[in-house]
């Protein structure tokens, strides 16, 4: 009887936990009595009309997502997912990312470097393949989830595949609840992407980092790109001979609004969530991962800050990665906050013990113990694996230690053995790639930033061993090394001696490095990594087992969909905060001094006029963003919002930094979605970047 009810009672908690949250998986809609939860929330679409939707939403740039909105392939995302696509293409002489773009005709449409869309065209089903391949390789739960492993089957299913025809179609093997089921997805992948419209910084990023996972918010975060194929709609490479691909299905917008309380769902992809973490996995991952992330991270940025400060040619060079670091620093941290707040460990504690008891009433060994066996895990590897992430994030990011390994450990094999010929063949390998790939770069800002990350690995590190790595300050390495020029490392191999080689800083921190990296750190961070896979296997199969494998399986940049409604939130004593913002906020916030809080000229003008034509609401006030209370998580940034018909409403980019422990546990109270909306967009667009010749391709409901 009590192994009935605890059954019982984790099935209620999964139904409570996962009412409006969960990153659904729509190939298991029935077993998760999906379109029933759907129907009561809200939706007003049948399940045919649902699934079909698909067929619009695509992977945008291999990272985010992107909708459909026009019969000729014109897509909607992020104007932050297209950030480094369109920085790519900037110069301070046109600089599309600063100022902004807007095409007037097809003609003026640019093709985007390296840029790719992707649709998924099928899915099935391939757990018995796996584990059968598994079997017979007698690989283990760490193998079995390995890229080189999935990748090895997927081509041979690929070649079996009749979607090849298609052009651009590729097969992938994706696991799912820890690596106890696994789907191959397939893809068709276009190359021939162009931009249309990308609003200036200005107005699509206005507040910057300060306003980064911070409600409310007054940009509309979007750009719209177009897709080309050859004229039989296949993937190709860039070619003026290509055509605008067309899509038999796009998505409809409504200009009618919305209601707090109305439904709202999101599709997209979803790049990962970790929410069946025992109690150790997930202080393991604030403590040791999380952590030392944002102690190097925070010093890091201010750097960047001042280094971008000194020329505009600086801030264009370092804006796309400094941007990457902002949101990755803020994310990470808030989430260290967010975790301790809602003591989410010692909720995982109560999980744990629901499961070890759940595995000795079930008479399963495998479950009864794995708990303990996970905290004994990482017990024993902690400050190893805390060290090994700050290494990378500090003495790993310095420029003056990237000489490949091996090219050195090849030369002194040379220089030992007295192999002339070898000598001179290695010697010229290690001097070409000194000057491709280390001469040019600028020594003194790269001592100046590890003279900022350096005191961050000295002062944080927890191992004797560890400290030892920090054999000299960065001059000194730097100055007294045959490597600090080209030409001192050239007089060198015209007379090398080994006794000069062994004696130079460079190769004294290599051995040093090589001897603690290879030695102890991923021998260390090999057999937790190959131990935490088969025990978090056995962890979330007993989970599902509890609630009858009815809940979503952690996202995984697979195609996903969340519900829920659009709803304001109160995130302290005191403090709440309505759903949706105006264009007057925009004025509020501004700043005479702050470049992030500058409002562009040309909104200001459109304001003062209140020139808000048809996308003004039904008070004539322009709506800027809203919030939502679906899950989300990164990768789900260019979704499309949807209201209970499939219409789109808005585009999703951003979260609340109340809710940045989301990626472990959903809180239906705390976490909310940050939207444009479409309105908006297409306000911008249409009346302040003029171009209005996509309107008449989109499906506009009013």
């Amino acid at each position: 009887m009590h192994r009935l009810f605890t059954l019982f009672a984790a099935l209620l908690m999964a139904c409570a936990t996962y009412a409006d949250g969960g990153m659904w998986w729509l190939q298991l809609m029935e077993q998760q009595h999906l379109a029933d939860s759907l129907r009561a929330a809200g939706l007003r679409m049948n399940n045919d009309e649902l699934l079909r939707l698909r067929d619009c939403v695509g992977q945008f740039g291999g990272g985010c997502t992107a909708e459909v909105i026009s019969h000729d392939g014109l897509i909607m995302t992020n104007n932050h997912c297209g950030y480094s696509f369109v920085h790519a293409m900037s110069t301070l002489e046109q600089n599309y990312l600063k100022d902004g773009y807007f095409a007037k005709s097809r003609e003026e449409e640019i093709q985007v470097p390296r840029l790719t869309f992707s649709f998924v065209v099928d899915i099935e089903e391939v757990t018995e393949e796996v584990k059968a391949e598994a079997k017979r390789q007698e690989a283990d739960a760490y193998t079995m989830q390995s890229r080189r492993f999935l990748r090895s089957i997927a081509e041979k299913m690929q070649r079996k595949t009749e979607l090849k025809a298609m052009g651009g179609v590729s097969a992938e093997i994706v696991s799912f609840y820890g690596g106890n089921r696994f789907y191959a997805i397939y893809t068709q992948t276009f190359r021939d992407v162009r931009l249309v419209v990308n609003p200036p910084l200005n107005v699509a990023q206005f507040g910057g980092d300060g306003d980064n996972w911070v409600w409310p918010r007054h940009n509309p975060d979007f750009a719209i790109f177009r897709v080309y194929a050859t004229s039989e709609g296949k993937p190709a490479d860039y070619s003026q001979t290509n055509v605008p691909l067309h899509r038999d299905r796009c998505l409809p917008i409504s200009l009618k609004g919305y209601e707090e309380g109305d439904f709202s769902m999101i599709m997209g992809f979803p790049g990962s969530t970790s929410r069946y973490l025992s109690a150790s996995q997930l202080k393991h991952e604030m403590e040791n991962v999380y952590r030392p992330i944002v102690l190097a991270g925070e010093p890091q940025l201010e750097w960047e800050r001042d280094q971008m400060e000194l020329s505009d040619s600086m801030r264009l060079a370092m804006q796309d990665d400094h941007m990457g670091l902002q949101n990755t620093v803020k994310n990470f941290g808030g989430a260290l906050k967010a975790v301790e707040r809602t003591r989410l460990v010692d909720e995982r504690r109560a999980a744990d013990e629901a499961l070890t008891r759940y595995g000795r009433e079930k008479g399963d060994k495998e479950l009864a113990s794995v708990v303990q066996k996970l905290d004994e895990l990482y017990a024993t590897s902690a400050d190893t694996l805390f060290d090994f992430m700050l290494y990378y994030r500090t003495l790993g990011t310095d420029e003056e230690r990237r000489l490949p390994g091996e090219l050195l450990d090849a030369y002194y094999e040379a220089l030992r053995k007295g192999d002339i010929n070898l000598r001179a063949q290695v010697g010229d390998t290690l001097l070409k790639y000194f000057e491709a790939s280390i001469s040019g770069f600028d020594r003194g800002q790269n001592a100046s930033r590890m003279a900022v990350l350096l005191p961050i690995w000295a002062d944080n590190c927890r191992l004797e061993s560890s400290k030892n790595l920090l054999i000299a300050n960065f001059e000194g390495i730097m100055y007294q090394s045959i490597f600090r020029s080209k030409d001192t490392l050239k007089e060198f191999l015209r007379k090398p001696t080994i006794e000069r080689w062994v004696e130079d800083p460079i190769w004294v921190q290599h051995i040093s490095e090589k001897t603690t990296i290879r030695e102890k750190y991923l021998p260390c961070y090999m057999r937790v990594g190959r131990q935490e896979a088969e025990l978090s296997r056995t962890y979330q199969r007993g989970l599902m087992e509890m609630n009858g494998w009815s809940t979503p399986p952690d996202a995984n940049f697979t195609q996903r969909l969340t519900y829920g409604h659009v709803k304001a939130y109160s995130p302290r004593d005191a403090v709440h905060y309505d759903y949706r913002t105006f264009l007057g906020g925009m004025f509020e916030k501004e700043s005479k001094t702050d470049p992030d809080y500058a409002v562009n000229p040309r909104v200001r003008e459109l304001y003062d006029a209140r020139q808000f034509g048809t996308y003004a609401n039904k008070e004539g006030r322009m709506q800027t963003d809203f919030l939502t209370d679906n899950d989300i998580t990164g990768g789900n940034s260019g979704s499309p919002v949807l209201n209970a018909r499939g219409e789109i409403i808005g585009v999703a980019f951003d979260g609340n930094i109340e809710s940045l422990s989301s990626d472990f546990k959903y809180d239906p109270q705390m976490q909310r979605c940050i939207n444009a909306d479409i309105r908006y967009v297409l306000w911008t667009l249409d009346t302040f970047g003029g171009s209005s010749y996509i309107l008449p391709e989109l499906d506009l409901r009013r």
